[in-house]
């Protein structure tokens, strides 16, 4: 976790303390020309991505999950969370190439958000370059999906992924959401005493996945390994008062979720 309350992408358990040159990049003042380089390896970065089995199985993932759906692209929204600094780290900035590049393939007329703590003024300029709404305030994902939302969420804190799901626990509304981001089946095989269910958990029974894969010891890997596309269409065929819409977690399972 930062100090903000939130996990970076890509930034392991005790990872920086074999790493003390990175920690000191993290920390240091970023600089104009810290903004021009990033700027040049996004271009880059953008060509690499659309040639690559990663795009391609993001692509099938993608269109296996969407043919059930017949979401308007001009009411569908976008919201991304935990991506880092674009300005400091290559990983974040595959993550927002990325964003960039869903936002283009799925024509996505609406909002489009970049959710981080951790952002630098450059980092706003080089969002809004990419034509992002750029944010350093957070919702932690306590955001109602009154209409279809894509949530991009590639490796982010456990609590954040219970937050969507608390937002948006209802019959009609649960399948609004689309998430992109760490798979759910994984939680799953975490085994937690019933007392401590979280929406994360209680989440099995609807939820359906499609694995996005991306080739071990790629460059693109650490950013995106073990993700999925998550949607919860199974939501709307509920009855409203089935027990599933009256689950309410225990506050310690809440407050227990911790991070991946």
């Amino acid at each position: 976790m930062s100090d903000n309350g939130w996990k970076v992408a890509g930034k392991g358990k005790g990872r920086w303390r074999h790493k003390p040159a990175l920690a000191q990049s993290l920390n240091r003042e970023l600089t104009l020309e810290d903004l021009d380089k990033a700027r040049d390896d996004i271009l880059l970065l953008e060509k690499q991505l659309l040639s690559s089995s990663l795009w391609n199985s993001t692509k099938s993932a993608l269109s296996e999950t969407l043919e059930r759906f017949q979401w308007d692209a001009r009411e569908l929204s976008f919201r991304a969370y935990g991506l880092g600094s674009f300005c400091r780290t290559r990983e974040s900035r595959r993550q927002i190439v990325f964003a960039k590049a869903l936002v283009a393939h799925l024509k996505i007329l609406g909002d489009v958000f970049v959710f981080e703590p951790q952002f630098h003024e450059y980092d706003s300029i080089l969002a809004k370059e990419l034509a992002f709404t750029a944010s350093p305030l957070s919702d932690d994902a306590l955001f109602s999906a009154a209409s279809p939302t894509l949530f991009f969420m590639p490796h982010c804190p456990r609590q954040l992924y219970n937050n969507v799901l608390q937002s948006n626990w209802k019959a009609t509304q649960l399948s609004n959401a689309m998430i992109i981001g760490n798979k759910f089946s994984n939680y799953y095989l975490q085994i937690r005493p019933r007392q401590m269910r979280s929406y994360l958990e209680t989440s099995e029974a609807i939820m359906e996945e499609k694995a996005i894969d991306v080739e071990y010891k790629t460059e693109w890997y650490n950013a995106f390994n073990d993700q999925a596309v998550i949607t919860f269409a199974k939501a709307a065929s509920i009855p409203i008062d089935d027990p599933l819409w009256s689950f309410s977690p225990d506050p310690a399972a809440v407050s227990s979720t911790g991070c991946t």
